[in-house]
């Protein structure tokens, strides 16, 4: 007869068996490989290294344009000071050959760089205000500021208060 105490007796009931675990206690894998502060890290390192990259690129194209620059000719520095402008000590004013946008470089030693085709004579007269208003970029040292910013690019490439900030000071200069 199958009654209630012989199917809960010990007789009945099959041998226990140990298995050996599968993993040891310190090779447990975590369920979720990927936590949050992992992907928000990794999103992170992509933003600053391709931050890098641009900026490297950027870097690497100046020193091309000064490169292939030459120093101002004599004649080109006595016309400016017959206009009224006068260069101060340590600011250098070079001539591009590339057919680039006049700026001004050098957080350290200031250096202007005017494209050859406003030494034409049909330029001549736009020639002063160019190089003066450049040289304000350079006696204000806006380059020393467009460093920090380029640093601070490094680490706050996400944050909007960077981007914004950064906008108002390239408005301001």
């Amino acid at each position: 007869s199958l009654g209630p105490t012989l199917l809960l007796s010990e007789q009945s009931t099959a041998p226990l068996i140990e298995t050996p675990p599968l993993f040891a206690e310190d090779e447990v894998v975590d369920a979720a490989p990927f936590s949050i502060a992992k992907i928000v890290l990794g999103v992170w390192l992509t933003g600053a290294t391709l931050a890098a990259i641009w900026l490297l690129l950027g870097a690497f194209r100046i020193r091309l344009v000064l490169r292939n620059s030459r120093p101002a000719p004599r004649h080109l520095l006595r016309l400016l000071r017959d206009q009224g402008v006068q260069l101060p000590r340590g600011v250098r004013l070079r001539v591009s050959d590339r057919e680039v946008r006049p700026f001004c470089v050098g957080a350290l030693r200031p250096t202007i760089v005017i494209p050859r085709s406003l030494l034409d004579e049909s330029q001549a007269v736009s020639l002063a205000p160019v190089v003066q208003h450049e040289l304000a970029h350079a006696t204000q040292g806006d380059a020393r500021g467009l460093w920090l910013f380029a640093i601070a690019l490094l680490s706050l490439w996400f944050h909007p208060l960077y981007w914004w900030l950064r906008a108002q000071h390239r408005f301001a200069t």
